[in-house]
């Protein structure tokens, strides 16, 4: 009950979805509209093809990871992959209520250990 009046209230002030879902942004523009939803203030700041590519990256390391975590022999390691998949995907839903990737100090945190994770992920035994 409590998440759908939530989520009911950040969608009404979303009230002008053509500009939302905008193709053509060629700057980060200021969105006029509050919202806590970091999936809507994406799209509203970077247009669709924005949103895409930020969300789809962050996509494409959990599947890659997802498919290649067998492939890990050390149990350290494969532990490692497997606590950073499941925090990337909290953080997602995390941000369903806060905009997460905005704050600087937690970005560039979240943007190396992503980096790590994919690393680890592409990093073949004998070439550490």
């Amino acid at each position: 009950m409590e998440n759908e009046f939530y989520f009911t209230q950040d969608f009404e002030k979303t009230e002008n979805w053509d500009k939302l879902l905008d193709l053509t942004h060629t700057v980060w523009r200021v969105v006029d509209l509050t919202t806590d939803n970091d999936f809507l203030r994406a799209l509203g700041e970077t247009g669709l093809s924005g949103f895409l590519a930020f969300f789809g990256i962050i996509a494409f390391i959990i599947w890659y990871s997802l498919v290649n975590f067998k492939k890990i022999n050390d149990p350290f390691a494969s532990t490692l992959v497997a606590a950073l998949i499941a925090a990337t995907l909290g953080l997602l839903v995390n941000s369903l209520y806060i905009d997460v990737f905005e704050a600087s100090k937690f970005a560039i945190t979240l943007w190396l250990v992503l980096g790590m994770l994919y690393g680890k992920i592409t990093t073949k035994e004998n070439e550490l």
